[in-house]
């Protein structure tokens, strides 16, 4: 039984996870968008390049939003960053809806990506602060979840709806979301830096119960403050200091792999790619169906990651999709080089293998780890440029994916990733510590070797 109560921390973390459903519906918005976009018979309609562009537009978005993200929190608090940040995103919906041309489609992924850049460095911090210790992980996962029930979101609207009804509803969503976003407590870690302890213990009451002890969670955060106080670090100085430094190489090397096991090649050109398996199902609808697959795996996942750890968890991931990826090269290889039908199923099945193996580990643990492992100064100046990496790597793989799969083969790209899936298990087994249970005082010492 828990000191504290968990309900007003779940539903919290809820609503500001947010902001992951709508990074989840950008995500996913081209997978049935572009097989739209080249449809001759709607009102607008671009080629291939234009769309593999368009595509990758949002981690470019993503990528600058990193260098501005972490400065605006600071300056403003979560609430109010996620509140501007909802600006561009509008904006960016809006030209989609619009849109006349590629240009504002191009245009509009990208304003799109800024937003939702800012909105994932800001719910992950935000999610993060608020939640107890012992129940961090769980809370954790919830962004992950929403961007996986964002992602089949927009893959069913693109089953049921025209481009521009789809773009109208999500436009909406938009809106609304900035809205909600308002009422929500600001975490006890910010307004304690802000030397506002009043609000921070009102916080507290909100978050945890009005007849929570919260002496001993508001000295662990003054510890950790009065030591970034004590010396307050450049970004030069930050980065010299054992922990961030292994925390920041850890998770730009997690953002890698995350990113080079092809998930958003998969998420963005999945009914492309089952198209051009030769599946004779509809695949509008398969790729809702896997959408709905991958959002019960990763919502299975919030059972075991603070039960069994993140370390377990991840390399079972790794291994999972490995087997998914060589299914699917496998399958691409015979296909193109004998011609043999008949096996169209096996996309399904080997896809379905990857995403789920994503979803329980990668997927998720990747960012609860994301919101472990820096101190809270480091969280300033540090995790932004970490998220930066990832989004960069993520630019080039949903760019240049289409024309690799052309140039040698889309069977050839698959077992690239899976590539990147082993090295990624060889180096969770070696280097990655075990936080499982762990303040985020704890974990710097862990970092750092200090007992």
């Amino acid at each position: 039984m828990y000191s504290f109560k968990v309900f007003p921390q779940a539903l919290i973390a809820i609503i500001a996870s947010f902001g992951s459903f709508i990074f989840g519906i950008a995500l996913g918005w081209s997978a049935p968008a572009g097989p739209m976009l080249m449809d001759k018979q709607n009102n607008i309609s671009i080629g291939k390049n234009d769309i593999a562009f368009a595509a990758s537009m949002i981690s470019m978005g993503g990528f600058l939003a990193s260098f501005t993200s972490g400065l605006i929190r600071n300056r403003f608090g979560t609430i109010k960053s996620i509140v501007i940040f909802s600006f561009p995103s509008i904006i960016g919906w809006l030209l989609l809806v619009f849109s006349q041309n590629s240009w504002m489609v191009i245009l509009g992924r990208f304003f799109i990506g800024f937003a939702t850049g800012g909105y994932s460095f800001n719910c992950l911090t935000y999610i993060g602060e608020i939640s107890s210790k012992q129940i961090r992980g769980i809370l954790l996962t919830f962004y992950e979840i929403n961007v996986k029930v964002g992602v089949l979101f927009v893959y069913i609207l693109g089953t049921v709806t025209s481009l521009l009804v789809m773009n109208i509803i999500i436009s909406v969503i938009v809106v609304l979301y900035a809205f909600a976003f308002v009422g929500l407590p600001e975490t006890p870690m910010y307004l304690m830096t802000k030397g506002n302890t009043e609000e921070a213990i009102k916080s507290l009451k909100i978050l945890r119960g009005s007849n929570y002890n919260y002496d001993n969670e508001l000295s662990e955060i003054q510890e950790e403050i009065n030591e970034i106080e004590a010396a307050k670090l450049s970004f030069v100085q930050e980065i010299k200091k054992k922990a961030t430094r292994k925390a920041f190489i850890m998770v730009v090397i997690l953002f890698l792999f995350f990113q080079m096991s092809g998930i958003n090649a998969v998420l963005f050109y999945m009914t492309t790619i089952l198209i051009e398996s030769g599946i004779t199902f509809d695949p509008f609808i398969a790729t809702s169906l896997l959408g709905l697959i991958q959002l019960l795996a990763i919502i299975s996942s919030t059972f075991f990651v603070d039960h069994y750890g993140r370390k377990i968890l991840m390399i079972l991931s790794n291994i999972t999709m490995i087997f998914g990826l060589v299914g699917m090269g496998v399958y691409f290889y015979i296909k193109n080089t004998s011609g043999v039908n008949g096996f169209e199923f096996l996309t399904l099945v080997f896809l379905c293998i990857f995403l789920i193996g994503f979803s329980f580990g990668v997927g998720s643990v990747t960012f609860v780890l994301v919101g472990e492992l820096f101190s809270l100064n480091a969280k300033k100046v540090i995790s932004p440029l970490a998220q930066g990496v990832s989004f960069l790597m993520s630019f080039f793989v949903a760019t240049f994916f289409p024309s690799i799969a052309d140039a040698i083969g889309i069977q050839y790209t698959f077992f690239i990733f899976a590539t990147f899936c082993l090295m990624s298990t060889v180096y969770l087994i070696i280097f990655l510590p075990e936080t499982k249970g762990k303040s985020l005082y704890e974990i710097q010492k862990l970092l750092t070797n200090e007992k």
